[in-house]
């Protein structure tokens, strides 16, 4: 009876060693959703369309604005979901929004002064997207329901983020168990991501429209 070299890999091992194998893998389970890019992106902007109804031409005006953030300020998240990539998508449209909460938060605060922008900058640095949430409630750029969007979409990073499946069980899957951490990402694609997206470009429309009406209104005050 032959015996096994004991040296010689498994046919699995071969194949995870073969570099053009997992290559070929890998790109294959890319290109299923690449096929679908376009749609993807569509079902972005149908969302976008709806959270933006056009009945006047401030709601123009408006609905310009949020193709403004797909294109200029929340195109990767955009990206990652087209890709079929809900997870990573969320976690990094709630980086953006952080960001840009920080960045209007210590405008607003400052009155517009540089040195005391950048002073209140970082010290907003420190804290959570649900924090700023309270201080843009507090400035009167974001409201309540602003605020418990902000904490939905903190929970859904969160959970994502870390992988914690008895979280993402009890929040994506109805209580069902997750069995293998595979299962994260195909649950994550039970989130509607393009209404959500629309929701998170709605709280930049609103920073930009206080910014623009502080505008106006400084400049009404020098003449």
């Amino acid at each position: 009876m032959p015996t096994t070299n004991s040296s010689e890999p498994d046919p699995l091992t071969k194949r995870l060693l073969n570099i053009e194998i997992t290559l070929n893998d890998v790109e294959s389970s890319i290109k299923i959703h690449y096929r679908r890019l376009r749609e993807n992106l569509l079902e972005i902007i149908h969302g976008l369309e709806a959270e933006f109804p056009i009945k006047t031409k401030e709601d123009r005006e408006k609905r310009a604005m949020a193709f403004y953030t797909l294109k200029w300020m929340l195109q990767g998240p955009a990206v990652l979901f087209s890709l079929g990539m809900n997870g990573p998508a969320i976690v990094d449209l709630h980086g953006y929004i952080e960001q840009y909460a920080v960045r209007d938060a210590s405008f607003y605060l400052s009155g517009g002064s540089q040195p005391q922008r950048q002073a209140i900058r970082r010290l907003l640095e420190h804290h959570s997207l649900r924090d700023l949430a309270i201080v843009m409630e507090g400035l009167q750029v974001w409201d309540k329901s602003d605020r418990r969007l902000v904490e939905n979409l903190t929970e859904l990073r969160n959970t994502l983020a870390h992988k914690n499946p008895r979280k993402i069980s009890n929040l994506l899957l109805s209580g069902k168990p997750v069995k293998h951490f595979s299962e994260i990402d195909r649950a994550a694609q039970n989130i509607d991501f393009p209404k959500l997206y629309a929701k998170c470009a709605r709280l930049l429309v609103k920073s930009y429209e206080t910014f623009r009406q502080s505008r106006v209104k400084g400049s009404k005050s020098d003449v």
